[in-house]
This record gives structure tokens, C-alpha cells and sequence, in this order.
């Protein structure tokens, strides 16, 4: 194998491995949206007792970025 090969093999797999923690990060911060922003439903009532406002705000912050990690993760890579 020489070494241009072996370049892109090792560039190939940063890729992929990238790509997945992306979509796995993005499943954990949208998971994080839900129980933030409806803790009822869960019976979280340990988060349900967290301020409202400071909830409401988290969550959606944890949305956006969990937005922006899911498209990082899906769109294609182009070199």
C-alpha cells in the first residue's frame, strides 16, 4: 500500500467517523430538547421543578444545535 493510498483510506475514515458522531450528538441534543421542554410528559419532576423560563431556553438551544449537528451530519462531504 503506498502512501497516497493509505492518505485517503485515513481521510475516508475521519470522514465516517465524523459523520456518525455528528448523528449520534444530534440524537442525544434532541432527545435533551424533548425532556427540556416537556418534562411532564416524561415524569421528570426533578427537571419540572427547574425554572420554566431557564427550561424553555435550553431547550431550545439544545434544538438548534442539535438542528445544525443533524444536517452536519447528513450532508454530503466534498473535498
Amino acid at each position: 500500500m503506498n502512501s497516497n493510498s493509505y492518505y485517503r483510506l485515513r481521510e475516508k475514515q475521519k470522514i465516517i467517523f465524523r459523520r456518525i458522531y455528528d448523528l449520534v450528538m444530534a440524537i442525544l441534543l434532541l432527545t435533551m430538547t424533548f425532556i427540556m421542554l416537556m418534562p411532564d410528559t416524561f415524569g421528570l419532576t426533578n427537571i419540572a421543578s427547574i425554572d420554566a423560563t431557564f427550561r424553555d431556553i435550553f431547550g431550545v438551544v439544545c434544538l438548534l444545535y442539535g438542528l445544525f449537528r443533524l444536517l452536519r451530519g447528513i450532508k454530503k462531504h466534498r473535498t
